[in-house]
């Protein structure tokens, strides 16, 4: 339909509605009338209408049909031009009606044009956005209660599914008479191997004490007949002695200076054996008493001594003595073999009295070698003795078998099957007569805590950053309709990445009640703003210009146009948008709706032509630009 065509509608839809006198407007009006009355109550769409009038017959087809009748005779032609002109008003009436619901269809789409923006106000609400999750409730401890022995029986369940049991109670007792047997042959074998340490031990130890005591009161044996060959050796070393004075008392003079001289030497280097004798003797007393002691004190030596010097200096003594003893003896056997070779030449009475002496000497000697030889072996014997108390103290040691007996006592508890947590038996896979399975991998029991349930969630790398470990959030059941508190117990450090999409997954706590079941669909929200009193607008007001600033439409001063206005945005909950600066409490903002019924896309307010050039699409004016306001 061309421009004049819309202009002729506008005529004849306000001529109809001013009432015209002429016959045509008449029948029009009163066919648009019929015709209104029967499409009531909507009004029929303007292509429909706006098409019926296309099969209005024109004037040729009119005169035609005239021609057509007066060929045939008069009064048919005149019936025929009766039943034309009828024909003729018929599709007048229905013209006009078309034409007039078109018009005011028209008329009705103009006025909606005017009024198709919609006002807002810049007012103060409180905003809160979220970062919402989805998952399923699950208690956040639950046991499988596991046997360590396999292969025992079943002897006692005392408890049901369903049950609630607290940390220890008994959910099951297996058969431990085997394993108390095995206790029992321990406990009597370490019991045997107690009472035969003991008598070794009071054996070993009687027997040292019993040769101390002896040692002590010069008791003993080996060394009462060592002394006593001292004794005897000493006696006739005694009487050789002064018999050899005696005899060179009376015969001094009678002897040679050589003879004289050898005996001198032989007398001087005896002197010198029994001085280093003497010495050495009296560094092993030392040395022996000082171990006497230390024995008395029940000290090892080597502990009792107050030094390491002092020690060192006992032994070094003993040393010495004994090498000037070994020197003095090499002395006085060179002096009597000098003697020996004198005594050659000059054989006489005083020689013979001189060899008893020498052999009485040997004597007394070896005399003392050997009592040092029955001390020396009477203090091995001690120790010997000492050696075998040690010996059946530690055979009397039990601390392997009681290290033993302490591992079977502790399996005896292994029998004895008990909850690991409080909570309820959700499983029980036992009962009294099974046998535990050989592989100690087979659940018994399932025990569940519900006293603090999780929900894990999968959170976007995106949404990670908003996101940290001990943040509060709310817990909505969906079956229960009921919100519960909690916060994010864990958030994974490493990423999920499913189909080349990344994600993290994070756990959540939170106490239930009774009525929260595992498996339940929950919805997890995590504030991010939560803002009070802020000035904010429609998210429908606001716009977005390509350079990616965000506009709202006021309206300018005339009163008669709208003009962009530039503004900065906080946060949105989905249908309201902080606006932190740009506009004030109170201020107007305007919009067109999403889409206007009746109205085409891009029609704009004010005018009869849709936009204007220099508006973006849906109508808003470009930046500088200005919309005519009614």
């Amino acid at each position: 339909m061309n421009a004049q065509d819309n202009k002729q509608e506008e005529i004849t839809f306000e001529d109809m509605n001013s009432g015209g006198s002429e016959s045509v407007s008449e029948t029009a009006s009163s066919g648009a009338e019929e015709t209104a009355a029967q499409e009531s109550p909507a009004f029929p769409d303007a292509e429909e209408t706006a098409a019926k009038p296309a099969s209005v017959p024109d004037a040729e087809e009119t005169a035609s049909e005239s021609s057509a009748a007066g060929s045939t005779g008069n009064g048919k032609n005149s019936k025929k031009r009766k039943k034309g002109r009828k024909k003729l008003v018929k599709w007048l009436i229905i013209a006009g009606a078309a034409a007039a619901v078109l018009g005011f269809f028209i008329w009705k789409t103009k006025k909606s044009a005017a009024d198709v923006y919609l006002e807002d106000t810049v007012s103060k609400r409180d905003i809160v956005t979220y970062h919402t999750f989805t998952g399923t409730a699950a208690a956040v401890d639950s046991r499988s209660v596991m046997s360590a022995v396999s292969g025992v029986k079943v002897t006692e369940v005392p408890v049901e599914e369903g049950d609630y049991v607290k940390e220890g109670d008994v959910i099951a007792v297996l058969d431990s008479s085997g394993l108390d047997e095995q206790i029992s042959e321990k406990k009597a074998a370490m019991t045997a191997s107690a009472n035969s340490s003991s008598i070794q031990i009071r054996s070993a130890q009687h027997s040292y004490n019993s040769l101390q005591s002896n040692v002590k009161d010069g008791l003993d044996s080996s060394l009462q007949g060592a002394q006593a060959g001292i004794d005897s050796a000493f006696s006739g070393l005694v009487s050789a002695q002064q018999a050899f004075n005696n005899e060179v008392n009376l015969n001094n003079r009678q002897l040679s200076a050589t003879i004289l001289g050898a005996i001198q030497n032989v007398d001087n280097a005896y002197n010198a054996v029994q001085r280093a004798s003497l010495s050495t003797q009296q560094a092993k007393d030392a040395q022996a008493h000082a171990e006497q002691q230390a024995e008395d004190a029940g000290l090892p030596y080597d502990k009792f001594s107050s030094s390491q010097d002092d020690k060192f200096s006992s032994s070094q003594a003993i040393e010495s003595s004994e090498l000037s003893e070994d020197q003095a003896w090499d002395a006085y056997h060179q002096a009597v073999t000098s003697y020996e070779a004198a005594k050659i030449n000059e054989e006489n009475q005083l020689t013979q009295l001189f060899d008893s002496l020498i052999t009485a000497q040997n004597s007394y000697l070896n005399a003392v070698d050997s009592y040092n030889a029955a001390v020396r072996s009477t203090k091995q014997q001690l120790e010997s003795y000492s050696l075998q108390v040690q010996q059946a103290q530690a055979g009397a040691d039990d601390t392997v078998s009681r290290l033993q007996l302490d591992n079977l006592e502790d399996q005896r508890k292994d029998y004895t099957i008990t909850a690991p947590i409080s909570g309820q038996i959700t499983k029980l896979s036992v009962k009294t007569g099974d046998i535990t399975a050989v592989s100690n991998t087979t659940s018994l029991a399932t025990i569940t805590n519900y006293d603090k349930m999780k929900v894990d969630i999968k959170v976007g790398e995106y949404d990670i950053v908003d996101l940290k470990s001990g943040d509060p959030v709310t817990i909505r059941i969906q079956a229960l309709k009921k919100d519960y508190t909690g916060k994010i117990a864990h958030i994974d450090r490493e990423a999920t990445v499913e189909n080349g999409v990344s994600y993290f997954n994070a756990e959540v706590n939170f106490a239930p009640d009774e009525n929260v079941r595992g498996g339940m669909s929950a919805e997890v929200k995590l504030t991010i703003n939560n803002l009070h009193d802020v000035l904010s607008i429609s998210n429908d007001a606001v716009q977005n210009a390509d350079d990616g600033s965000s506009y709202v439409l006021v309206r300018s001063e005339d009163g008669k146009t709208y003009t962009r206005k530039n503004v900065t945005l906080g946060a949105t909950d989905g249908s309201y948008t902080q606006v932190t600066d740009g506009l004030s409490d109170g201020d107007k903002v305007y919009y067109l709706p999403a889409k206007a019924p009746g109205l085409q896309e891009g029609l704009y307010m004010g005018t009869d032509e849709g936009p204007a050039d220099g508006t973006d699409e849906g109508g808003a004016p470009a930046d500088g630009d200005a919309a005519q306001a009614e």
